[in-house]
This record gives C-alpha cells, sequence and structure tokens, in this order.
C-alpha cells in the first residue's frame, strides 16, 4: 500500500467562506468579499461576538477600498 501523508482535512465551511472572502479582497473585489465577510460574521455572532465585530470591521475597511 502507498505511503505518504494524508492531505490535511479542510477547515469548517463557515471558515471557508471567510478566508474566500480575504481572497477576493485581495483580488481587488472588494464588494463582493465584504458580503461574504459580513455573511461569516453572522455565523460568528453566536459563537464569538468579538470575532464577529473584528469581521465587520475589516468588511468596513474592504468597503472603504471602493472609493
Amino acid at each position: 500500500m502507498g505511503g505518504g501523508a494524508r492531505p490535511a482535512a479542510p477547515s469548517h465551511p463557515a471558515r471557508l467562506r471567510y478566508e474566500r472572502a480575504e481572497l477576493l479582497v485581495q483580488r481587488g473585489e472588494f464588494l463582493t468579499g465584504a458580503v461574504e465577510m459580513e455573511a461569516y460574521a453572522q455565523v460568528m455572532d453566536a459563537v464569538d461576538p468579538e470575532s464577529a465585530t473584528a469581521i465587520r470591521r475589516r468588511a468596513q475597511a474592504a468597503r472603504a477600498l471602493l472609493n
């Protein structure tokens, strides 16, 4: 049987959404990235309200890059 390392397990789907949002912002798709960040912040509200607030700030910063 072939050895080798097993691929790492994927992150939680909500976290993947946030990672996608960050990539969108890096690519210059500020509005779409901000919308994705807001969606992730809504999920995080129930688990970690402080992190949700920080994510919303990042979304606002991404929107500010549109100007």
